[in-house]
């Protein structure tokens, strides 16, 4: 077997859990796994390390609904440019890892070092170092913990995840997994770790003695998994406060009433050291900062990240460190901050007459926020482009339900004359490749016949019915980004399109543009 790239994302796409199965799962009333901590554990333990190893990686947590992938990549901009003094008494710069999800079109973007994705040989190798470390302790494994049927689950037996590998971690797991194996033998000097559902039972919240922890704008997802009412999706989201570690400080964004008071208590209980609430006046202290992440709504996550950094560097000050980072270090970090797929302008030579404005948003309140910036975009134009026609590209996962998602948008559309919305897959290819790939998804049933896409253009129609705004709007719908594209693309004259929804719909446009997402 060859240990290369190629081989290493196939043999990860065998640890993702079919989508039969997660249905199955799903019917019994939740995909929440409280045992997901001392499983990881396990996992952890069978690569090598104790739990207490990874202190050394010198953590900021970042959980949240919105915004906590800009928050990660602003920590991680500002701490680059920070200066440590090793032990040769030189000062040079942090290395820094950061770990994030999803990716938009390769696996390695979620593992980061010094800001860009690491390369395929580097990804290889680590993965296959895991791997190895697995399989010694496979049969062991397999041993203590016979595999079960997957037929008929019950709430007593839940699914067993039926796939080639039942010793191993699924997919994200094993991601996480091999990230801090990676980290820890690159010794990297911090890691911004990004949680990637919830926090409290996610498996990134496993680690012991973060230095920081940060709560980004907390709203409505995943709901299936953390609760139906934002108090309960705080109580989740706030996991990450660890019990009695009493050296680790909290930095909340703004939140609303019900999640606010939720960390409150949940910081309470679990006798953090200090809880910091990002106030207005934090974020306008921002306002005369161009940052790198375009977008208002980027202020407040600067603001967390500044806070989150200003923690970090004390903390790591009074344990002997000698790591310094000045006012305009942070200001920097922040002009400088990219992270593709976030209100971002792509032109390619592809499509010469599309100006593409692109945001992963799949919350009412993260399309709020996209629907405020592309109107920004849209009134602040003073080109030709002014008088260009627009549309929109769309499409939601996971159960997502337009009607939820939709009334942000049609609300902004009513002020920006809309010319066409086209409703695709996650597809980016008329004709995918039969290969595996960084963008094979198991985990989403086939749909052949565009149920879904037709769903969605059903509830657009009917929300803008008898709407004089959307009166000239074409609606259709697309088995592909590319099928999307070329339908835009036949229309005369130049456009400007908006591609809004899912994060795996952007990283598809982006990998069929061919757009360097480093």
């Amino acid at each position: 077997m060859a240990r290369d790239y190629a081989t290493a994302i196939h043999l990860l796409n065998s640890l993702q859990t079919n989508a039969a199965i997660l249905e199955a799962v799903r019917k019994q009333g939740s995909l929440l796994n409280t045992m997901s901590l001392p499983e990881f554990r396990g996992f952890v333990q069978r690569i090598g390390y104790k739990p207490s190893d990874l202190n050394s990686l010198a953590i900021i947590h970042v959980a949240g609904t919105k915004g906590k992938g800009s928050t990660s990549a602003f920590c991680e901009s500002i701490l680059r440019k920070t200066e440590i003094a090793g032990h040769n008494g030189l000062s040079r710069p942090l290395k820094t890892g950061l770990y994030t999800s999803p990716h938009l079109k390769e696996v390695r973007e979620r593992i980061r070092i010094n800001g860009s994705p690491v390369s395929k040989e580097l990804f290889a190798n680590h993965f296959f170092n895991v791997w190895d470390k697995l399989e010694a302790t496979k049969a062991s494994t397999l041993s203590q913990c016979p595999r079960q049927p997957t037929s008929s689950p019950t709430a007593t037996q839940p699914a067993v995840v039926d796939r080639d590998h039942p010793d191993k971690p699924n997919y994200f797991r094993y991601l996480t997994l091999m990230s801090f194996h990676l980290f820890m033998q690159e010794k990297v000097d911090v890691v911004i770790l990004e949680t990637g559902v919830g926090g409290e039972y996610d498996c990134t919240n496993f680690i012991e003695k973060p230095v920081a922890c940060g709560i980004t704008s907390l709203g409505f997802d995943h709901m299936s998994i953390l609760g139906e009412t934002i108090d309960k999706i705080a109580w989740h989201k706030a996991g990450i406060i660890k019990v009695g570690l009493a050296d680790a400080p909290i930095i909340t964004a703004p939140q609303v009433p019900e999640a606010i008071s939720v960390i409150r208590e949940r910081a309470k209980e679990r006798k953090a050291s200090k809880l910091i609430e990002i106030s207005d006046q934090d974020i306008k202290s921002l306002a005369d900062i161009k940052l790198g992440l375009p977008g208002a709504h980027q202020r407040s996550n600067a603001a967390v990240a500044r806070a989150l950094c200003q923690e970090w560097i004390a903390a790591r000050q009074a344990a002997g460190a000698s790591v310094h980072a000045t006012p305009d270090t942070i200001q920097a970090g922040l002009q400088d901050a990219r992270w593709p797929g976030r209100c971002q302008h792509v032109r390619t030579p592809k499509f010469a007459n599309i100006d593409w404005y692109i945001d992963g948003a799949h919350t009412p309140e993260s399309l709020t926020v996209c629907a405020e910036w592309f109107r920004d975009v849209v009134t602040s134009s003073t080109t030709a482009s002014a008088t260009e026609p627009v549309y929109l590209v769309f499409n939601c996962t996971h159960g997502r339900e337009g009607s939820r998602l939709f009334p942000p948008l049609i609300e902004m559309f009513k002020n920006v004359p809309l010319a066409g919305v086209v409703f695709c897959t996650n597809t980016p290819f008329e004709v995918m490749p039969t290969t595996e790939s960084d963008m094979t998804n198991h985990t989403v049933m086939p749909d052949p016949e565009l149920k879904a896409q037709a769903s969605l253009r059903d509830t657009w129609t009917a929300l803008t019915q008898g709407m004089d705004a959307f009166a000239g709007t074409r609606v259709d719908v697309a088995g592909s980004v590319e099928a999307a594209a070329t339908l835009i693309d036949g229309r005369e004259g130049a456009k400007r399109v908006l591609v809004t929804g899912s994060l795996h719909l952007l990283g598809s446009l982006l990998t069929y543009l061919d757009v360097d997402c480093s």
